[in-house]
Formats: structure tokens, C-alpha cells, sequence
């Protein structure tokens, strides 16, 4: 409840006690005026004054207990310090930062390393990487074609950038490289290195 309705409340409760009162003090009045005979009739004012009594206790003690609580309200208001505008530090931790293109190839080279050989698979993927340079990549030599069970790693060597994006743009998603994978530059020796996914399977994900 606001400020103004425990005001207003607590004077209209205030109000009703008053009017007890008077009443009460006019009943008393009024006992006290009447002959013995008529207070002796009349057996039940003791009770109805004690009636009264009672209300006006039970009022004032409502009275009492509103004001209380408005009281601890408002020094409750005074204690809770205002808001800020500064946010409180996220409790989400934040997102690790990429792997960078050195760090992801040199993962591959560790999982290809580590992988069995699927020697009927390996030999026909071999075979057709092989044939596809043999056919002429401008600009391309292979260097080393090697398969294994889940992926191929193809090193080729470019004699101008302009080639090495060339193949990039034209050859990276044509079979037998259209099955998903991942491509690494040395920019200091110029060496491109590329992991191929076998068809069906894509490679595994590195942290």
C-alpha cells in the first residue's frame, strides 16, 4: 500500500475511533444520568459498554499497527541505496576466440597422422586427386597426395598467388575435392595444404 492510502486509511480509522468514543462517552453519560431503576432494568449496558470498549481497543491497536508499518516502510526507502546506472559484470563467460588457420592445420596434421589407412578407399581417392593434376592445374604442381580412412592431405605447390586463388575459386568444390574440408597457406614458404573429407563423412572438429 502507497504512502497516501495508509494516510488516508489511518484517518478514516482514526475518525471511526473518535465517533466510538463520543459514543461510548455519551452512553456512559447517559448510564450515569439514568435512575438506579433504570440501570437495574436494563442488565445488558454493562455488556453493550464492554462491547464498545472492545472495538475501540481493537480500532486503535489497527490504527497503531498501520502507522508502524508505514514508518518501517519509509525507513526501508530511505536505506535502499537508488539504482545505477552501471551493469553488473555478465556471469556468462565469454566465447573463446578462434583457432587461427596455423593452429587448425596443425591439429589435422596430428588427427591424419593418428588415422589407419582404408588401403581400397585410399588408393582409388589417390588415384583420381593424381589424375586431375596430371590433366593440368594451371599454375599447380602436386607435390604429395596421401589418404587414409576419414580424409585426404593434398600438398601443392603454386608458382603465383593468382594461381593458388584460382584453384581456390574453381577446383575447391569440384570432385575430388567436393566432399567438405579444410585449407591452409604458409605465407612464409608459399606451401598449401589441404585436408579433404571423405565423401560421406566430414572432418572432425578441432578446439
Amino acid at each position: 500500500m502507497n504512502r497516501s492510502g495508509i494516510v488516508a486509511l489511518s484517518a478514516g480509522l482514526l475518525a471511526a475511533t473518535v465517533g466510538v468514543c463520543w459514543l461510548v462517552a455519551g452512553l456512559s453519560q447517559r448510564a450515569q444520568q439514568a435512575s438506579p431503576k433504570a440501570r437495574a432494568e436494563s442488565g445488558s449496558d454493562p455488556d453493550a459498554l464492554r462491547a464498545v470498549l472492545g472495538q475501540v481497543q481493537s480500532l486503535k491497536a489497527q490504527v497503531e499497527g498501520l502507522e508502524a508499518r508505514h514508518e518501517a516502510s519509509v525507513t526501508l526507502q530511505a536505506a535502499t541505496p537508488a539504482p545505477t546506472t552501471e551493469q553488473a559484470p555478465s556471469a556468462v563467460p565469454a566465447a573463446p576466440p578462434p583457432l587461427e588457420s596455423a593452429a587448425v592445420a596443425a591439429s589435422y596434421e596430428t588427427i591424419f597422422d593418428q588415422e589407419r589407412a582404408d588401403s581400397a578407399w585410399s588408393a582409388n581417392e589417390q588415384r583420381a586427386i593424381s589424375d586431375l593434376f596430371a590433366r593440368g592445374v594451371e599454375g599447380a604442381r602436386l607435390q604429395k597426395a596421401e589418404c587414409r580412412e576419414n580424409m585426404c592431405r593434398v600438398s601443392v605447390q603454386f608458382t603465383t598467388a593468382a594461381a593458388r586463388q584460382k584453384f581456390i575459386s574453381g577446383a575447391i568444390g569440384q570432385p575430388p575435392f567436393d566432399h567438405g574440408g579444410f585449407f591452409h597457406t604458409d605465407e612464409a614458404t608459399g606451401a598449401f595444404t589441404m585436408f579433404s573429407a571423405r565423401e560421406g563423412r566430414t572432418l572432425p572438429a578441432v578446439q
